[in-house]
């Protein structure tokens, strides 16, 4: 009984312990079943993800919030493979600084010889603000240059260096770039918003090389494309896929909407950094340990995508996962072990070795958990949980990784980028440049990478897509771009020969000309001229700094190698030719004095008779030499006295033509009774007391083409009688052969200057051009304007018009319109002026309410019979209400102000104060309207006396209720 009690309890304990350890099991898999599914991401949110970078690369593109970066590279000309000559390349990133030096070789894409030196940068140069890390990359750059240059560096050494920075950068060209942000490990505000290329120039000056060239700044993702395409033409991605994440791609130009103003590229593409790190969707599977990885990192809350994929941050985000782990389900025992618990102590380089040990034990990831983590004597079981997640959290950032591989591609417009390609149709070969430790150093990452592009993109597309390692891509990226990259302003004073014979000496580069003007930089290569154009002339060649036309340059010797296109030299000669002329010949066309070509500016070239007569057959010959006297005067922007072949046929001609024949016909004249000069044009009949401006000649090109420009109202087409008039039936028989006088007009649209047959004579077009002018001169709507205001405002064309229909008030009948002319009669009675006044008074003195009574059913009504009718009709439809307290009778200078005169007249004939009477309105005893009261008053009644009695006390009382009123009448 005694020995029965001890083992149930160790039984009982037992039991316990098992019991436990199942619930740990169950526990964990819970735990790890999340991170399955959410790391395992599904394609459907690969997907969704896909399109969200599509969508914020098209955002970036256009500079629109929310995008990415998408910074244009301006590297528009990728290498050809066969670029030649020694270089330097510099590649700062996260961790490393690498300075390389590079021959490349003669065969297509080779290289002769490499050499690379690699340094850790020190975390003093973390902070930038300490101003110490541009000088330490001096400092080892002019290492290697003093060991691999020729005159071991020195002040009179130019090195080519070209810069490979992998922060992003703002860039206005290739050599120039703004820092935006620091990333991964920097912090700091040095250099932000300054160009980097003139800072790091300054310190390698500091450093010894003051006659270093750095033709070219890149990211280390756009050099990974650039190295590859060195060797590999089909190549259209760079991606880094190291400490951190980026892709560059081949972008058309015109849909790059960030660059500068008036840019021309030389070619149709260019090389765009995405900085796809920054991408920002909800796409994203993240975890709880993504937030404690960002909110420890040293940009919190930027570059979430890079923190879920990138080498710098996986091991810590399988460190935090068994951390929870070993926290919630004693993964390692009850005690947590301590290395575990500190930042950053699991790093991607231990992860791969522990996701690639194979063997039965796992033993690899035994070894890892001692060495790094201090922790021994664990199970199999417990290494295969930590293998697990080391996978999971790989495998995640491979399928994030190809979900964005695939947004670019779908916005190139490759098959891959949908995942529809199928088994018959082609899909095209594309190669990815990928560079960085984790892609190259990772076997097992780049095996989920294309197992997981073949998921996004299916199995047809995927197979087309090549994934190749550019091993160093980022220093031979640099370098190769670097020896096409030289700077067009380093050139001058090189000497220029001619590849395709036998480099034969063209000349000296004495100018660059550089700007909007020019697609590319023009290197302006001056030399003596051969032959009779002239002693001490000189032959100017503009030679496009392009690849294609410069392949190569040296530095060392000074010299730049031209494959010029056939008859680019010859230009040259050309235009030296014609600068001769154009000083020789300047003499002979000038026009005669005062006439229209003289004040306009126009030369005419002469003929070859005219040369020899005043003793110039040597400027005669030069001409014909030159090409002969029509091309001479087509190139020097001269009018050649004989017209060419086809030239009538050029409507543009014809029309040049027609200007300087409306032109002539200006005439000056003085006025006989103001003697004021004035001018007069005989085709256009204007009139102007003014100078009239002519017709100016501007230059469209420097070959001397050029295009009139003139006063709209001189756009006329003459008359035939015009034309022939002045004699010049040449412009007549070219006027016929386009069709006529009125079809030419109408295709060259000038108007006719003839008055066009039944113009106005339509009702309704007059209505139209009437209504027209009352708006445009601010007159009464409706009313017929008075023959000054129409021949004061130049529209005789529409006075002559009513003329033709009996006069103005015969079409104002037409028209049921009102006019200022005062019909017989029609103010006889003083009850219509009563009236009327009563409405004046309504409209000025009280408009609110005038306004109000107009908007009633009767008041529209009074609207639209006052707008076209008599008086007699006014009043009979007209408001009737007696006036609000405080109207006040108008003087005659309102009513005149108001256009108003024959309501002025109709109250000097009925006198105002009888009118003011009948509307009950008190009026002053002082000025005309008191006149007229007394008046009245002296007069007899016509209508007995009672009945005048009655009106003059009326009157009276009135006036003399008015006595305090503050208005003075006139």
């Amino acid at each position: 009984m005694q020995l029965a009690l001890p083992i149930a309890a160790a039984a009982v304990l037992l039991a316990k312990k098992l019991r436990d350890a199942t619930d740990r099991d169950k526990r964990r898999e819970a735990i790890l079943d999340e991170y399955r599914e959410l790391f395992n991401t599904p394609v459907l949110r690969l997907h969704a993800l896909r399109d969200a970078v599509v969508e914020q690369m098209e955002a970036g593109l256009a500079g629109q919030p929310g995008g990415l970066m998408m910074l244009p590279s301006f590297v528009d000309v990728l290498p050809s493979g066969h670029e030649r000559g020694d270089c330097y390349a510099i590649d700062l990133g996260g961790t490393n600084l690498r300075v390389a030096h590079v021959r490349l070789g003669e065969d297509r894409g080779s290289t002769e010889a490499m050499h690379i030196r690699e340094w850790c940068v020190p975390p003093e140069h973390f902070d930038t603000d300490r101003g110490t890390l541009l000088r330490f990359v001096a400092r080892c750059t002019a290492e290697v240059v003093r060991e691999h240059c020729p005159g071991g560096g020195g002040l009179h050494s130019r090195p080519v260096i070209g810069f490979c920075f992998s922060f992003p950068v703002e860039q206005t060209a290739l050599d120039n770039g703004k820092v935006l942000v620091w990333t991964k490990n920097f912090r700091g505000s040095y250099l932000l918003g300054q160009d980097v290329v003139a800072a790091l120039r300054s310190e390698l000056a500091a450093e010894g090389l003051p006659g270093a060239v750095v033709p070219a700044v890149m990211n280390d993702t756009v050099a990974t494309l650039v190295a590859l395409r060195y060797r590999e033409p089909h190549t259209a991605l760079g991606i880094i896929l190291g400490t951190g994440t980026n892709c560059a791609y081949l972008e058309h130009v015109a849909a790059i909407g960030k660059l500068p103003a008036g840019f021309r590229p030389r070619t149709p593409s260019m090389v765009v950094n995405t900085e796809w790190a920054d991408l920002a969707s909800t796409h994203l599977p993240s975890c709880t340990e993504d937030l404690w990885v960002d909110c420890s990192s040293t940009h919190p809350g930027f570059g979430l995508f890079e923190k879920q994929v990138s080498g710098l941050y996986l091991g810590e985000v399988a460190r935090r996962i068994l951390l929870r782990l070993a926290e919630q389900v004693d993964l390692f025992g009850s005690a947590v072990p301590g290395l575990l618990a500190r930042h950053n102590r699991l790093d991607t380089a231990h992860l791969a070795a522990v996701d690639e040990d194979d063997s039965p034990e796992l033993s690899g990831v035994a070894a890892v958990l001692e060495e790094v983590l201090g922790v021994r004597g664990t199970s199999r079981q417990q290494r295969q949980t930590v293998q697990e997640v080391c996978q999971l959290v790989c495998l995640r950032s491979a399928r994030l990784c190809a979900a964005a591989i695939a947004g670019v591609l779908k916005r190139i417009g490759h098959p891959g980028g949908n995942g529809t390609a199928g088994q018959d149709v082609p899909v095209p070969r594309v190669v990815v440049a990928v560079d960085g430790s984790v892609f190259a150093k990772y076997p097992k990452y780049r095996q989920r990478l294309g197992a997981a592009l073949a998921d996004v993109c299916g199995q047809v597309a995927a197979a087309s897509i090549e994934m190749q390692l550019a091993q160093d891509g980022s220093v031979l990226g640099t370098a190769g771009q670097s020896s096409k990259g030289v700077r067009a302003k380093t050139l001058l004073g090189f000497n220029a020969v001619d590849l395709s014979n036998k480099e034969a000496q063209i000349g000296v580069v004495e100018d660059v000309l550089e700007g909007e003007a020019s697609a590319q930089p023009l290197l302006v290569v001056r030399a003596q001229c051969a032959g009779q154009v002239g002693a001490g002339s000189r032959e100017e060649h503009f030679i496009p700094y392009v690849p294609q036309i410069v392949p190569r340059v040296d530095l060392a010797a000074g010299v730049v190698y031209v494959q010029p296109p056939r008859g680019l030299l010859e230009l040259g000669r050309q235009q030296a030719q014609l600068d001769y002329l154009r000083q020789e010949l300047e003499p002979f066309t000038r026009p005669k004095p005062l006439s229209v070509l003289e004040r306009m500016g126009l030369h005419t070239m002469p003929t070859s008779a005219q040369l020899v007569a005043a003793g110039r057959r040597d400027l005669s010959d030069a001409v014909k030499e030159a090409g002969g006297f029509l091309e001479v005067a087509q190139a020097l922007g001269l009018r050649s006295q004989r017209k060419p072949a086809g030239y009538w046929e050029d409507g543009m001609n014809l029309d040049q033509e027609l200007t300087l024949f409306v032109a002539a016909h200006w005439s000056k004249f003085k006025d006989p009774e103001s003697h004021q000069s004035y001018w007069y044009n005989q085709i256009t009949h204007r009139v102007s007391w003014e100078e009239p401006v002519l017709p100016q000649r501007i230059e469209i090109d420097d070959e001397g083409g050029y295009i009139m420009t003139e006063a709209e109202e001189d756009r006329v087409m003459p008359s035939r009688s015009a034309v022939h008039s002045a004699g010049r039936y040449d412009l007549h028989h070219a006027i016929m052969s386009h069709g006529g006088y009125l079809e030419t007009g109408q295709e060259l649209d000038r108007r006719p200057s003839w008055p066009p047959s039944q113009h106005l004579d339509s009702l309704s077009t007059l209505r139209q051009e009437l209504r027209g002018f009352l708006t445009e001169t601010r007159l009464v709507r409706n009313r017929m304007p008075t023959a000054s205001q129409l021949l004061d405002s130049g529209r005789a064309d529409i006075y002559q018009a009513i003329v033709k229909r009996g006069g103005i008030s015969a079409t104002a009948a037409a028209l049921g319109w009102a006019t200022h002319r005062r019909r017989r009669h029609e103010w006889d009675d003083a009850a219509v002026v009563a009236n009327e006044l009563r409405q004046f008074i309504w409209d000025t003195q009280f408009p609110t309410a005038a306004q109000d009574g107009n908007a009633t059913p009767g008041g529209k009504q009074r609207r639209a019979i006052a707008a076209g009718s008599t008086a007699q009709q006014r009043h009979k439809h007209g408001r009737t209400e007696p006036l609000p307290t405080g109207a006040k009778m108008p003087t005659h200078r309102q009513l005149a102000e108001a256009e108003r005169l024959d309501l002025r007249y109709a109250l000097q004939q009925h006198g105002s104060a009888k009118i003011a009477g009948m509307l009950g309105i008190e009026i002053s005893r002082r000025g005309a309207h008191r006149r007229t009261q007394l008046t009245e008053e002296r007069a007899p009644s016509n209508n007995g006396n009672a009945t005048g009695t009655a009106s003059t006390r009326s009157c009276t009382a009135n006036a003399q209720s008015g006595l305090d009123s503050p208005v003075e009448l006139e």
